[in-house]
């Protein structure tokens, strides 16, 4: 599919030619330059009029194509200037009727949307925006997606995802659309409920709080970076609590390492027990995330921590790693964190992987660890009882 945009500002005549996947093949400008500045909407129209029969022709010859190729021609209808948009409105049609091809005029700020939903059908895409003067690519909708001046990008392109299929494939691109449906401040208080970025009060020395920002402070691209786990540090202790607490049905315990401890003389000098922190979210909340957890290892991204029997439930993940400040090229932390079994939890296991090889995805390397963890610890288990 290829589109022919024409855009038709107050200084410029352009004309953008991309493709579907996302190829800028041609973009040809024709700016209006004024001895004294300023600009004058009859005499830039003018000009319009003037180039843009040779602006058509240079971005056909550009692109190497005849206008017999081109599948779509949008023009801009504003905001600008009325005179020199008219310019560009009247070029448009008349190719579209010369050459019976599909038109549609688009605003700047949405141009990209409309454009995107013809060419791909995508109920709610950010494809493309082909505007001559500006042509660009904004993203694509099966695979990539930007936030800001970032590109999310999947392992796998997707088409249409549920809610549950989001996780169960492990889509950056789903993980982002819900959490900007959600807003930052939703984002927020609920990893802050989860406690990411305090400790957990476990008692051994040497734990670290890890880092959670505040709204406040965030960028134009957190809201694409924090939900899949960057600009955010979490401990492997951290991630199990919080996963612990979907498997107490949205209880967060604190977690402790023994249940007592004795002196010389067999006598108990301390011990410790179970403590609920607080309740994060509801029981009904809790087994809705538990079904869709039990989806990723039956059907998504973690089917090598399945357990004959049982299901097990779980959250892969993989995030490249820091070093110097920032996020190294091809060096990354593979991690798997589940539960076992899911209707009745006993045990949960987190593995992560420091700079796997040759594999680097947590499904693929961390969750055979944790299947093989959690199998082994249910039967020792059953063995003792």
């Amino acid at each position: 599919m290829i589109c022919l945009g024409i855009e038709s500002t107050a200084h410029t005549f352009g004309v953008g030619i991309v493709t579907d996947k996302g190829r800028v093949l041609a973009n040809v400008l024709k700016p209006l330059v004024t001895k004294k500045g300023g600009i004058i909407p009859n005499e830039a129209a003018e000009h319009h009029i003037e180039v843009c029969s040779e602006a058509v022709e240079e971005a056909l010859s550009a692109a190497k194509i005849n206008v017999g190729a081109v599948n779509l021609i949008s023009f801009s209808q504003g905001p600008g200037l009325g005179h020199c948009l008219r310019v560009g409105a009247m070029a448009a049609r008349t190719l579209s009727l010369l050459h019976k091809i599909p038109l549609i005029g688009v605003n700047h700020c949405i141009g990209h949307l409309e454009i995107g939903k013809l060419l791909t059908e995508a109920k709610d895409p950010v494809l493309l925006y082909v505007s001559g003067a500006n042509t660009q690519i904004i993203a694509f909708e099966n695979g990539k997606y930007r936030v800001s001046r970032n590109i999310l990008t999947d392992h796998t392109p997707h088409g249409k995802l549920t809610f549950s299929e989001v996780f169960e494939v492990s889509s950056n691109i789903g993980v982002v659309k819900i959490a900007q449906k959600l807003g930052a401040a939703t984002i927020y208080k609920y990893a802050n409920k989860f406690r990411f970025g305090k400790m957990t009060g476990i008692n051994l020395k040497g734990e670290v709080g890890g880092w959670l920002k505040k709204p406040s402070i965030w960028s134009k691209t957190s809201i694409g970076a924090i939900p899949i786990g960057y600009e955010v540090t979490v401990t492997p202790l951290q991630l199990i609590c919080a996963l612990s607490s979907i498997a107490n049905d949205g209880v967060y315990m604190k977690p402790f390492v023994v249940k007592y401890i004795k002196d010389n003389q067999d006598q108990v000098i301390q011990s410790f027990s179970p403590q609920v922190v607080d309740r994060i979210i509801s029981i009904d909340t809790a087994r809705r995330i538990k079904k869709i957890l039990v989806q990723v290892v039956e059907k998504g991204t973690a089917k090598k921590a399945k357990i004959k029997g049982m299901e097990v439930a779980g959250k892969t993940g993989t995030a490249r790693k820091v070093i110097d400040g920032r996020y190294a090229q091809g060096k990354y932390y593979a991690t798997f964190m589940g539960f076992a079994p899911a209707d009745e939890p006993r045990i949960a296991a987190i593995a992560v992987i420091d700079e796997p090889h040759q594999s680097y995805f947590g499904g693929t390397v961390a969750a055979p660890v944790v299947k093989e963890i959690l199998e082994n610890s249910l039967k020792y288990l059953a063995s003792s009882e």
